[in-house]
């Protein structure tokens, strides 16, 4: 049996417009060569995944022959930290060829950490080098807190109320972690009902609403610019 969370906007009037919730975004993947310049990512909502692998004869620092449980706290990599003490449900697994960060909750407080991916080193004899090695490329992980002050469906049958009491007013608010999903999932859409047997379009409730989303934070804004002549619930 499906577990959902409501939500509740009241339109100056009451727009009561009930939202549910579930699933992921595409992730983003990475190439990191010795000698190029690195890259970062910067995590805002738990739907996020970072795929990443080091280039041709490298290999990561901290090295790790499975999941990464160590990062970097500076960008030489002189000190390391353990990934969860940082963020505590963070997971770097290893596939078969690239590693993906993955997280169920964002951090209290904004968390920046580094790999490197360095490059296996050819010696000849006598230890000396064949080849010259190339400089480190770095990843830099930017892990954000949630927005601070938005109203958020985080537990399974609890209901958020929004008040939308004047022309061009809007109101923010978030979907939990457990029901990262809004439905209707068309933006256009709404649920008139606490029921959420039947949905309706967004615009026959308030003439000029709009829903929109922060690709992101996950933050969603509802707009209002004209009151209906009644309360709508």
């Amino acid at each position: 049996m499906a577990v959902f969370s409501r939500l509740f906007v009241a339109v100056a009037f009451t727009t009561q417009a009930s939202f549910f919730f579930a699933s992921a975004a595409p992730s983003v993947n990475s190439t990191c060569a010795p000698g190029t310049d690195g890259f970062q990512f910067v995590i805002g909502k738990v739907s996020q995944q970072a795929v990443f692998k080091c280039g041709d004869n490298a290999k990561l620092k901290p090295e790790t022959s499975s999941d990464v449980t160590q990062v970097c706290t500076k960008e030489d990599c002189s000190t390391n930290v353990v990934l969860t003490q940082l963020v505590p449900t963070a997971t770097i697994k290893k596939g078969n060829d690239d590693y993906t960060f993955s997280l169920t909750k964002l951090p209290e407080t904004e968390q920046i950490f580094y790999l490197q991916c360095i490059s296996n080193t050819v010696v000849g004899v006598g230890g000396r080098r064949l080849q010259d090695t190339p400089s480190p490329c770095l990843i830099k992980f930017t892990v954000k807190t949630k927005p601070a002050g938005i109203p958020e469906c985080a537990s399974k049958d609890t209901n958020v109320d929004l008040k939308v009491d004047a022309a061009g007013k809007h109101v923010q608010f978030l979907c939990g972690d457990s029901f990262p999903t809004l439905d209707p999932k068309t933006v256009t859409e709404v649920y008139k009902d606490s029921s959420c047997s039947q949905s309706v379009a967004l615009t026959s409730i308030a003439s000029g609403a709009t829903l929109s989303t922060s690709s992101e934070t996950d933050v969603h804004t509802l707009a209002v610019p004209n009151l209906p002549s009644s309360q709508q619930q």
